[in-house]
């Protein structure tokens, strides 16, 4: 997508909130397959209260992943995209470092855990 409009931060901000809900919704079959058009652009440097939506619907949406004893994406896809969109490891390990222990998230987090070393250890 970048290099088909001149002004691509522009174009993201404006389908934005429509494939955000799409997103959130798990209709998107490309989840996992490609980076995403947010982390192509600078979003942190937008208007306050967009930045702001943007870290909110990031927060929100891998906390309810992590919760989800079934979630509609795989947490690896979900933590990649929120890794990607975010720029860093520190606001999604800080999301699941505040999640209860015991839970959802534990099991989920050893999943990733042992997933992550299968993929170390082929490669």
């Amino acid at each position: 997508m970048p290099g088909h409009f001149d002004d691509h931060p522009a174009v993201v901000r404006r389908l934005l909130p429509e494939f955000s809900a799409f997103l959130a919704s798990g209709r998107f079959d490309g989840i996992g397959y490609q980076s995403t058009a947010l982390s192509r652009t600078a979003w942190r440097e937008w208007p306050r209260e967009q930045a702001e939506a943007i870290e909110d619907f990031l927060d929100t949406w891998w906390r309810e992943t992590l919760a989800d004893p079934e979630p509609v994406y795989d947490v690896s896809a979900v933590w990649e995209l929120c890794v990607e969109s975010h720029g860093s490891l520190a606001p999604v390990l800080d999301v699941w470092a505040a999640a209860p222990r015991g839970g959802t998230e534990d099991r989920h987090l050893g999943d990733w855990v042992a997933y992550s070393e299968l993929i170390a250890s082929a490669g």
